[in-house]
């Protein structure tokens, strides 16, 4: 059982070996060994881990009649003649010897219910450590170094000066447009006069204007007027 229980899991596991002789000590069968293994492994292993142990435990019934079936015939090939003690069915030594083992080997409730709990301890101890263990890694992983850190900003910083000088690029050159920010017009042309039936200079709402009249600064203009 602890081979096909090292074969099914991969290492050697003594809580499911003791399960397992529990299950057979109880008089257990195959469907209820395998409810019984589930609850330390997955459902298929604890399937496939039961049919193991019951080709195993039909293995050693299956030697036992032939065991003793050899053992007949080789009483017949001395002459057929049989013990005092035979007759009387009485068990050979050997025979004695190995029930006396077996009946060693059987534990008491008390035993089977303290070998529970110690397995029951073992699997919440474990089941604590894998919980502290998976704990610590993710405080690690949520701690950066402060170098990271620092580099990081460093690295957003120069990140957005760029995307601002980019902008503010576009915005000067009028690629970039932005609604409701509409830049001042140039003027180059002069404004046209608008004139009334008079011929006098009028604005838009026909007010007569007075335009500015300017003064010839250069000498030649000065003298031909």
């Amino acid at each position: 059982i602890d081979k096909a229980v090292e074969k099914c899991v991969g290492f050697h596991e003594s809580t499911l070996v003791t399960t397992a002789m529990n299950c057979l000590a109880s008089g257990y069968d195959k469907r209820k060994t395998a409810d019984k293994l589930s609850s330390l492994l997955e459902t298929s292993k604890a399937s496939r881990l039961a049919d193991r142990i019951f080709e195993i435990l039909d293995g050693m019934r299956n030697t036992q009649p032939k065991s003793s079936k050899k053992r007949h015939h080789e009483g017949d090939s001395h002459g057929g003649k049989k013990t005092k003690f035979e007759e009387n069915g009485v068990v050979s030594s050997k025979e004695q010897s190995t029930k006396e083992k077996s009946a060693k080997e059987q534990l008491s409730p008390n035993q089977i219910k303290d070998m529970m709990a110690n397995a029951q301890k073992m699997i919440e101890e474990r089941k604590k450590a894998l919980s502290a263990l998976r704990s610590s890694d993710t405080r690690h992983k949520g701690l950066e170094p402060p170098s990271v850190s620092v580099q990081r900003t460093e690295e957003k910083a120069k990140k957005i000066a760029q995307l601002q000088a980019q902008i503010q690029s576009k915005l000067s050159t009028g690629v970039l447009k932005i609604p409701g920010l509409n830049r001042p017009e140039v003027i180059n042309k002069p404004t046209p006069l608008i004139l009334d039936s008079q011929g006098r200079t009028v604005d838009v709402t026909g007010k007569e204007i007075q335009l500015t009249h300017v003064i010839p600064t250069l000498k030649a203009n000065i003298r031909a007027k």
